[in-house]
């Protein structure tokens, strides 16, 4: 009985560890999120994009497909 209690002690110190990894590089995931207007990953069409939506206009989350079609078309508009 003793060593099934061991054991499972073990695996729960190892599942705990393993956890604590995973939380601590989703903080240092975040950490590294650059800003996207500054990004030079991201197409002109959608910094416009991320730059309509974070002036005022609700979250994307939030949208329906139809204003997030507006907002995409907007976007494009304001880079021609």
């Amino acid at each position: 009985m003793k060593k099934l209690f061991t054991s499972i002690s073990k695996l729960v110190q190892i599942i705990t560890g393993t956890a604590l990894l995973v939380t601590l590089n989703a903080f240092d995931a975040r950490s590294q999120v650059k800003y996207y207007a500054t990004d030079e990953h991201l197409r002109p069409a959608v910094k416009t994009f991320l730059k309509t939506l974070n002036t005022g206009s609700p979250g994307l989350e939030t949208l329906t497909p139809v204003q997030h079609d507006m907002h995409w078309s907007m976007s494009k508009k304001l880079i021609k």
